[in-house]
């Protein structure tokens, strides 16, 4: 029992940061250039730093989260309409 909880949470350790990035990834490719410029952000930048931090699982896990819960709301809200 102890080693399918091991096996349990290992899997998860590892592929939530892999889902993170690669949400992240997506996400940001999808974005079109003129929200990344309106935004004062680079597109390619914030994209190489996702993949290179995706080598990686906490590297990947914390550049995802910086992107999700700073630059991605910010870029939502420029591509909604609203240039606060």
């Amino acid at each position: 029992m102890a080693e399918l909880f091991l096996t349990l949470v290992v899997t998860v350790v590892v592929l939530v940061p892999i889902g993170l990035v690669v949400a992240a990834l997506l996400d940001a490719a999808s974005r079109p250039d003129w929200v990344w410029a309106l935004a004062g952000h680079n597109k390619p930048g914030w994209m190489a730093a996702i993949i290179v931090g995706g080598l990686f699982v906490l590297p990947g896990l914390i550049v995802a989260l910086v992107y999700g819960l700073r630059i991605r709301p910010h870029l939502r809200a420029i591509e909604g309409g609203r240039l606060d």
